[in-house]
């Protein structure tokens, strides 16, 4: 019973970590289209 509740208990933390990642790889995407397209608004409009 231990044994089995700590192997659900990894496999539970390498989901969450894995989620996490893929998070954080989208935030990066959305973040960097977005910080490099104000960048060009504010040159056209200067």
């Amino acid at each position: 019973m231990n044994a089995r509740l700590r192997w659900y208990f990894e496999v539970l933390l390498h989901r969450c970590n894995l989620a996490v990642n893929r998070a954080g790889k989208i935030m990066q995407h959305l973040r960097l289209p977005a910080k490099d397209s104000i960048d060009n608004f504010r040159r056209s409009k200067a």
